[in-house]
């Protein structure tokens, strides 16, 4: 029993921080990106969240 919480819990802990890990490689790019485009930062930085929130599963 112990180990199953452990495992669920491990497994809830790599979404958290493999989408902070791409977060804090993507978030600089996107933003000199959108500054270059003269795109307007708020939506841009937006569109990261949305994205990270969705599961992915290669």
């Amino acid at each position: 029993m112990i180990l199953a919480v452990l495992f669920l819990y491990t497994v809830a802990l790599l979404f958290v921080v493999s989408g902070l890990a791409a977060a804090s490689v993507v978030t600089p790019v996107l933003l000199t990106f959108a500054v270059d485009a003269d795109l307007p930062l708020l939506p841009v930085a937006l569109t990261e969240p949305v994205a990270l929130s969705m599961p992915f599963f290669p």
